[in-house]
């Protein structure tokens, strides 16, 4: 296009040259030179020539708002030019990819008859996508044209700046109708079991039948003169209606329809689960494989239709509370909230349900759905009336909810939880069912250190029970409260019995207010199981240690209104060590032996010091001189803690070589360097083997030994025998 508007400048030159013999030569006239004007025919035709070739020549590039065509889908004819104007044909599901030469200031282009879809680079679609600017001097890349419908041109136009004035470049695109299918309704025009209705995206259109049913369709024709087909894969082509082109052929798994809208009806081939159809516009498509239309159908035997699914249906344990609004509801998912089927004394809890076939198809409203629990203790419900026998209900909606509560208020209870669809169970749902405070149970006790207030830097989260959980040099404690059953309970607040507080123990603290902990995945509920347990401290006095001469307890008031109590427990209060002792568990060794040492500490009234105590510091490392043939089994380390007896011990692996050694052991954290009276303490330890060692001149003392009394024996044998003669 930018050559022809070169010549078309360059005819102009011409005119202006020549006179009225250029208007004389476009008006089909032969030139007519002037007198005044002494060019011949050749000598004007030279020029205009040298014109074309002088002009052209620095314009190589594209034109300002050049349009130009690279790719285009879905069939149709290529893009061509003609002069400031280009032309292409494309169907109504495809689109063209343009690119527009960069403007002196910026391009402006619009599209009527469609929109703007996509660009590569240089420019911005405006939205709703009826134009697009580009950036100054920059040429438009990939920009893509997808047409409105068939029938209606898309017309694309350059312009530099704004659409005011003369467009640039100008493309007229003709759609054309799509090749492909449309499927019938179920029941209608051929389409007989249809299980799921079919979709109608182009090419990737999705349905589900029945073995024994079939798709019935009608085909779109592409165009007058369209050499249009299709094909089926996994069954056959059972009716045709009249066809201009073509007839099935010989297999009938293909049909050539022409340029003839045609009604078609599949069926699937005995024993398949899917059957595809194809169909292609164009000769060329039909070379190449380049389907524009497909259908993909799976097949499913009728028996599986409005008979339930347990993979396609959903029963889980929901957050109480939650609205199942519909089957496809996304709290549907088959997979139970954690700790939703543990229900809090008093609390409901709640299962949604979803009933589908085999092929996801929600299950009919005639059928009916009930419910039963294993156990009499346990109560179920569809409407917030509690049974604890079997209840039933039309399966109107094909979802729903069943609660789930207590027969017996302050019970506990567990058991299961069926299902049924028309009498058969599908699934079951295990459930527990809390009871009342019964019990609170606190462990992992550790002593605190004299002077120091326990405080809980961990408020509302749980320990585990099981670990030596101790803060920092303060007594602590774990704290659980249960059920007649021994369930866990989350939620219940406990608090201490101040009536046992004396002059060591005199403030108790608790994590949480004294909550205990609810299970963390049940947000929403309308309580939770307990998991863990719950954390509490205590103060200690400056100086004192032991225990104040009273046992600690908690203490929480039950439903019934009765004073639930803890186990009894010392609250110890210690000092730091002031001076240990090292030993070992034996004098003598033999090799391969477990050596145990064991490092005990005392305060400086000789009682144990608080749990914390740890046998060294970054700067003050443990010293343990083991001498020869004893290996430690785990690392010695500075964190080593006391604990509530204040002793720590080693395991030792003693070698093979026998000997007497000396083990050192040194605490330089509790040295008199530090304040302390510990010191250094010598350990005497040796190894010896467990069989005894005969020397050679053990062996020759016996041998003269055995000979001397071999030669008494002779002697008395003699004296005998002389005696009877």
């Amino acid at each position: 296009m930018a050559l022809v508007r070169t010549a078309i400048q360059t005819l102009k030159v011409l005119q202006a040259r020549l006179g009225n013999s250029y208007s004389d030569y476009r008006k089909g006239k032969m030139f007519k030179l002037k007198s005044k004007n002494k060019l011949s025919r050749a000598t004007a035709i030279a020029l205009m020539v040298g014109s074309v070739s002088v002009i052209s020549s620095p314009m190589a590039h594209a034109a300002s708002g050049d349009i130009t065509s690279s790719t285009q889908t879905a069939g149709g004819t290529a893009f061509a030019t003609n002069g400031a104007a280009g032309t292409s044909t494309i169907h109504s599901n495809g689109t063209i990819t343009l690119a527009v030469a960069a403007c002196t200031a910026a391009c402006f282009v619009s599209v009527t008859g469609g929109t703007f879809t996509a660009v590569t680079s240089g420019g911005t679609i405006a939205t709703g996508g009826a134009s697009i600017t580009s950036t100054a001097n920059t040429a438009l890349v990939a920009l893509v044209a997808t047409p409105t419908a068939a029938g209606t041109d898309m017309v694309i136009s350059s312009f530099e700046a704004t659409s005011a004035g003369a467009a640039y470049d100008v493309v007229t695109v003709t759609v054309i109708a799509a090749a492909g299918m449309t499927i019938a309704a179920n029941g209608v025009s051929g389409s007989i079991g249809v299980v799921v209705a079919p979709t109608t995206t182009v090419n990737a259109k999705t349905m589900s039948i029945t073995s024994d049913g079939s798709v019935g369709f009608t085909t779109i024709i592409g165009g007058v003169d369209q050499v249009s087909k299709l094909t089926v894969a996994n069954g056959t082509i059972s009716s045709v209606s009249a066809v201009t082109d073509g007839s099935p052929d010989a297999a009938r798994t293909s049909l050539v329809f022409g340029d003839v809208a045609v009604a078609v009806v599949v069926k699937p081939n005995a024993g398949v689960t899917s059957m595809v159809i194809k169909s292609y516009g164009t000769a060329n498509q039909i070379t190449a494989g380049t389907n524009v239309d497909k259908i993909t159908v799976s097949v499913v035997a009728a028996t599986t239709v409005g008979a339930i699914s347990t993979s396609k249906s959903e029963t889980n344990w929901v957050a109480y509370g939650t609205t199942i609004s519909n089957a496809a509801d996304p709290d549907l998912t088959n997979v139970d909230v954690d700790g939703a089927n543990i229900i809090a004394n008093g609390a409901a809890g709640q299962i949604g349900y979803s009933l589908n076939d085999g092929n996801d198809i929600a299950l009919p409203a005639s059928g009916v759905v009930s419910v039963v629990s294993s156990n009499p203790l346990i109560a179920v419900s569809f409407d917030g009336s509690f049974f604890n026998t079997e209840i039933a209900q039309a399966n109107t909606t094909a979802y729903g909810s069943v609660y789930v509560g207590q027969a017996v208020a302050n019970t506990p209870a567990s058991g299961t939880i069926t299902f049924k669809y028309n009498g058969t169970a599908y699934v079951t749902k295990s459930v527990t069912m809390q009871g009342d405070i019964a019990s609170i149970v606190v462990s992992d006790i550790y002593s605190g250190k004299t002077g120091v207030s326990g405080t809980i830097a961990t408020a509302g989260s749980a320990i585990d029970a099981t670990a030596a959980a101790v803060l920092a040099d303060a007594g602590s404690f774990s704290v659980v409260a249960k059920d007649a059953a021994g369930n866990v309970l989350g939620g219940k607040t406990v608090a201490a019995d101040t009536t046992r507080y004396n002059n060591v123990v005199s403030a108790i603290t608790l994590a949480n207010s004294g909550a205990t902990i609810k299970f963390s995945g049940t947000a929403g509920l309308t309580a939770g199981p307990g998991t863990g347990s719950l954390l509490g401290t205590f103060s200690c006095p400056t100086s004192t240690e032991g225990t104040g001469g009273t046992k600690q307890r908690l203490k929480i008031t039950n439903a019934a209104l009765v004073t639930i109590y803890s186990n009894e427990f010392d609250a110890t209060c210690g000092g730091s060590p002031s001076a240990y002792t090292a030993s070992l568990d034996k004098a003598s060794y033999v090799p391969g032996d477990i050596a145990t040492l064991t490092i005990t500490a005392k305060t400086s009234t000789g009682k144990a010091p608080y749990s914390a105590a740890t046998t060294g510091t970054a700067t003050t490392a443990v010293g343990i001189t083991q001498g020869s043939q004893m290996t430690p089994v785990t690392a010695i380390a500075v964190t080593d803690k006391f604990g509530n007896t204040g002793v720590v011990t080693y395991k030792f692996v003693v070698g093979t070589t026998e000997g007497s050694y000396n083990m050192i052991v040194d605490l330089p954290k509790w040295s008199v360097a530090n304040g302390y009276s510990g010191a250094a303490q010598t350990v005497k330890y040796s190894v010896a083997s467990g069989t005894a060692t005969v020397t050679n001149a053990d062996v020759l003392k016996s041998i003269v030994a055995l000979i001397a009394s071999i030669n008494k024996q002779i002697q008395a044998l003699q004296a005998l025998i002389l005696k009877k003669k």
